[in-house]
């Protein structure tokens, strides 16, 4: 089969270097048909008299040379940005099998061959290094276009698991919207209250400051001990703006709310709203409510129906003013009906959970299968073809 290792530099031809910059590119999305790539993911579509500094035609890859590694394919009248490694293969070597052959090494070179304290960058040297095996050219065709027939079926099904993800994360808005308006009739709220918030002798807006205790915005002072993990000196999460993890960015030795309280992030990530009943460090990224007369998981539900950006301001960063928080309006009810209104959607929210959990991890088995395949079909030289 002729199966030899031969280096990665001695079957490409590099394109020169662009020095377009990934903003600029940004800026004219959309004003042309040409493919533009950079290091995202993202592919914008400019016109001829902005690429053409770096137009490239036929089969060409493009591999990210900052940040996380990525590599993309096109066949056809393309253009790059600056933070973008663009090639092609010599005559020896087929552009479609090079691809797939550095899509299955992706992992290894993001975790080897990117380096740097803080905005890591791809070791150009090393890659153009890699020792990768050498097929006949007929034989890298027959594996390139049996990999673009199969990883393009996986990717259309990983498309549509996204797309059912989206619609998942639609429809849990649409639904707390319509319940926490009352306008849910599979609520579990017995007709003749729904009735009663049908004609608003149950139902009204209220301005949140008149429906809590307090609220408090924690400080932006130093930390000097804060820590990834819990330790044992570290043992109160500090929250902030953080959009996972209940807005726990590390652990520190000191808290000040003991109480149960929702947190708001009121800058940059705007809008994440989380429940806590334990004890933490509050930062000045987030505002804590706390409320004894109303349901606290309710009042949880209604700041989640908020629109958030229409009530912040900014351009580099958004931010939301604590005053502008009170001075929200939302629906009030009755304790009794907050209360089922709050259990109706927590049981529903953690059914969808659920569901979004599964759909990641099918997506991750569709990444993980895609990986092998391509390897296990370049290693053995496409033999079960």
């Amino acid at each position: 089969m002729g199966n030899n290792n031969i280096k990665l530099k001695y079957t490409i031809l590099l394109q020169k270097k662009s020095n377009i910059q990934a903003g600029l590119a940004e800026e004219k999305n959309g004003q042309g048909n040409i493919p533009f790539f950079t290091s995202g993911e993202q592919i914008y579509f400019v016109d001829e008299a902005f690429a053409k500094e770096c137009l490239v035609n036929g089969k060409n890859i493009f591999l990210s040379t900052g940040g996380i590694a990525s590599v993309k394919f096109w066949n056809g009248c393309t253009s790059y940005s600056t933070d973008t490694f663009s090639l092609k293969s010599n005559k020896y070597f087929d552009s479609s099998f090079l691809y797939f052959l550095i899509l299955g090494k992706i992992k290894y070179i993001n975790i080897f061959l990117f380096r740097g304290t803080g905005l890591k960058h791809l070791n150009k040297s090393e890659f153009l290094n890699l020792s990768i095996p050498f097929y006949s050219l007929p034989i890298q065709t027959k594996i390139a276009n049996y990999l673009d027939n199969k990883t393009s079926k996986i990717d259309r099904i990983m498309e549509l698991l996204k797309k059912k993800q989206e619609l998942l994360k639609e429809y849990k808005q649409s639904l707390i919207n319509e319940t926490i308006e009352g306008k849910n009739p599979n609520c579990f709220i017995e007709n003749e209250e729904r009735e009663l918030i049908r004609k608003h002798e149950n139902y009204k807006n209220v301005k949140l400051k008149y429906l809590i205790d307090k609220s408090v915005v924690g400080s932006d002072a130093p930390l000097l001990k804060i820590t990834t993990n819990k330790t044992f000196e570290n043992i109160y999460p500090i929250l902030t703006n953080q959009t996972e993890n209940f807005g726990i960015a590390g652990y520190v030795p000191y808290y000040d709310i003991s109480k149960p309280c929702i947190s708001i992030s009121t800058r940059a990530s705007i809008g994440n709203i989380f429940f806590h009943n334990y004890k933490f460090l509050s930062s000045g990224r987030i505002v804590c409510l706390f409320s004894s007369k109303n349901d606290i998981f309710y009042l949880k539900w209604a700041l989640k129906n908020i629109n958030w950006i229409f009530f912040s301001y900014g351009v580099a960063q958004l931010v939301i003013n604590e005053n502008v928080i009170l001075n929200l309006s939302i629906p009030f009810y009755s304790l009794p009906i907050q209360t089922k209104i709050a259990n109706y959607l927590d049981l529903k929210s953690e059914i969808i959970k659920k569901e979004l959990e599964n759909i990641k991890q099918q997506i991750e088995n569709f990444k993980h299968y895609k990986q092998s395949l391509i390897n296990e079909t370049i290693e053995n030289g496409g033999v079960n073809i």
